[in-house]
Parts: C-alpha cells; structure tokens; sequence
C-alpha cells in the first residue's frame, strides 16, 4: 500500500477497534470484558496496526517522522499513567489539561501524564467535525466571549472634495455565549495499555474526537428542541417545500431569500441521503441538460447530508420523524453557517478510573473527559430583529 492507502487504513483500524470496544459496552453496559471472538480481532488489529506504524515511519518526510515521534512519546507517557494507576490501584483521579496557578499535582502535565492539547482532540477541520462550510469554533475561550453585532449597516457615501462627512451611528449589542458542560467516557482496554507498540494516544484522540462528531452533528444539524445547546435549526419555525414540480426554481428562490433580507454569502443546504439521491436524478427542468445535483453542488450551491437533519426528537438515539401515517418526514435546511459561533471554554478535565469494581470486571480503564462547549446563533441579534428568531437560517419539510 501506498502511503495515502496506509494512512487511511490506520483510520478505519482504529474505528474497528472503537466499535468492537462500543458493542461491548452496549451489550453489557460495560460490567464485563470482550468475548474471546472480540478479544482476538481486537489483538489482531492492534498487531496490524503496529506494523501498518512501522511502514509509515519507512515512508515519512523528516517533518511527518517528527509528528509520529510526538504520537509516540505520547503514547509512552499514556501508557504509563495508565499503568501507574492500575499499579497504585488509585482511580477517580482528576487531571486538569493546564497548569494550577498554585501546583497542587492536579495538572495533567505537573502529574507526568501526557499533555492533550485541545485542537487535537477538537478537530476544527470540516471533515473532523462534519460541519458545514462557514461554521466556526474558537477554542479555549476565557469566560463568555461577547460579540460586537453591527445593528445599523454603514453607507459608502458620495461627498464633494472638501465636504465633511456624515458620521453614521455604529450600535452593539453585547451577546453572551452561555456555555453547557459535556462529558463523555473513553474506555480504553488494558490490552491495548498492554502493547507498546500499540499507539495508543492515536486511539484515545479517534475516539474523542468521534464522541465530539457525533455530539456537533446531532445538535448543530437536528431541530430537536434540545436541553442546553442548541443548533439554529432548532430555532426556526419549518416551513414546507413541494419539489414535485420544479424544484430546481424552488430550491433557488429558497436560498435567494436570504439576500432579499439583507445577507450577502453563500447558502449551505442540508439534505438527508434519501433526498440527495432523488437530487441526484432530477433534471433542472424539463429538456435542459444538467441535474440539480452535479459536479459536487445542489443547484449551484455547498451542501452536506446528514440524517440528523430530520431528527425533531431530544434523544441519544438517532430517531427519524414520522408523519400520521407512518412515512418518513424529509427536511432541507438552509443556512450562513458564518452566524453559528461554536467555542469550547475553560479548561478540559480527564477522570480516570482504573480500579473500580465495574471497571475491573471489565478489564479496561475508564477516563471522563470533560469540557464547556457553547452554541451562539447571531442572525437573531440583527437588522433590528426583534422575533428573536433566526435570520439566516431556513428549515423546510419536502414533498416529492
């Protein structure tokens, strides 16, 4: 395999190794270890892993080597945290991911254990989090970040040579962020602490980062009436799009409405795969070339899918909507994703337990990782708004 090919299968080793690990917790509700079947494919794929490692370092530059030594000697110092608390037998210990003003042992970094970084463990890439073109997050914001929104638009204006100015009037309104506490579990098997040539930082991150995918996703995307965080979608009253007949127009004067209110950028649609593949196979209009999903685009714009989309239940489990009769609802969400402001605040924690009655029975160690995550839709503060509601962000439910 090429080095691209082998990269990608580091990837997809981890999520196997993530899902074996996943069932496991789902059947039992993580009270005992993995069968023998899972313990040995979970051993294979490390042991595959490794090798897939050791050719990778074969094929590195001098600038991705250093970055594989760094992965190492993380996972080195991992592996003996882990082991030092096992040994110890100490278990809820609570690490902060930065130093105390006073050292008190609490920081990760003051305790020897390995020091996480947050835009490792929040990838703010677009395919890391599976967010739409435009959208944002700030990382490792101090208290509540306050944005300065420009109610009253500024005009260029015509003036003779030495003819004074008309200073225009600038309004702000101050928005708090308010942040929401999320928390998730990574289970970590003592076989994979076990193995050093495991790279086992690599796999702590793949499944942080997968929990915090799932957890944008769901909230950004759904339009669930969400406790804490809540995704622009949510905000919006749907209103209803029959693309039965020509959906191409429909579709465009849809997006259109956003600069007919005033907002310039380009529109972001959200569609479900079932809708992608009806798009797919539509033609713009009768006895013109050309499909409203082409090249990458739906007419002419960005787009993502996501099943999230149709989700109007607050729950974990991915729930599609219904209508009275029982058939599937498929919605279509609009949106300038520049007015979505996500940020992660304070400080990340890490609670391990490694010696707990359920944990031990496991065979595995278990650290909460814990963090501030805040939603801030913007669209609703300006223009003189006073619906509160979103301005750059539509929802509509689909006919065909």
């Amino acid at each position: 395999m090429n080095k691209k090919e082998l990269q990608l299968r580091h990837l997809a080793i981890l999520g196997e190794l993530s899902q074996i690990e996943d069932t496991a917790k789902a059947r039992e509700e993580g009270k005992r270890a993995l069968t023998p079947e899972e313990q040995e494919k979970f051993e294979s794929l490390m042991r595959e892993d490794s090798i897939i490692g050791a050719q990778l370092r074969g094929l590195a530059t001098d600038a991705e080597l250093a970055k594989i030594q760094e992965s190492e000697d993380k996972s080195a110092q991992l592996r003996e945290y882990y082991k030092g608390l096992i040994a110890n037998k100490r278990d809820d210990v609570t690490l902060t991911f930065v130093p105390k003003t006073t050292p008190d042992g609490s920081s990760i970094k003051e305790s020897g254990a390995v020091t996480l970084k947050i835009n490792e463990v929040m990838d703010t890439q677009l395919e890391g989090l599976g967010l739409p073109p435009g959208v944002t997050v700030l990382t490792g914001v101090t208290g509540d970040e306050v944005w300065p929104i420009n109610i009253n638009d500024v005009e260029m204006e015509e003036v003779g040579e030495i003819q004074v100015v008309n200073e225009q009037a600038i309004n702000f309104d101050n928005v708090k962020a308010v942040s929401h506490r999320v928390s998730l579990a990574i289970g970590v098997s003592r076989k994979a602490i076990a193995f050093a040539a495991f790279d086992l930082y690599a796999y702590l991150i793949f499944k942080i980062r997968k929990a915090l995918s799932v957890y944008f996703a769901k909230k950004v995307y759904s339009h669930a009436d969400w406790n804490g965080n809540k995704g622009p979608f949510s905000l919006v009253t749907p209103g209803s799009l029959d693309l039965s007949s020509n959906p191409f127009e429909k579709i465009l004067i849809a997006a259109a409405e956003f600069a007919g209110a005033g907002f310039d950028g380009t529109p972001v649609i959200t569609i479900d795969k079932y809708t992608e593949a009806k798009l797919k196979a539509t033609l713009k209009s009768a006895g013109v070339p050309g499909y409203i999903i082409e090249g990458g685009l739906l007419a002419g714009m960005p787009y993502t899918t996501s099943g999230h989309i149709n989700k109007t239940v607050d729950t974990n489990e991915y729930v599609d909507d219904t209508d009275a009769n029982g058939y599937k609802k498929h919605f279509m969400g609009i949106g300038l994703w520049e007015y979505l402001s996500l940020q992660q605040h304070g400080e990340m924690t890490l609670v391990t337990d490694a010696n707990s009655a359920q944990v031990a029975k496991a065979n595995k160690v278990v650290s909460v990782f814990s963090t501030e995550i805040s939603m801030t839709e913007l669209s609703s503060k300006i223009n003189g708004n006073n619906s509160g509601k979103p301005q750059a962000f539509a929802l509509y439910e689909l006919s065909f």
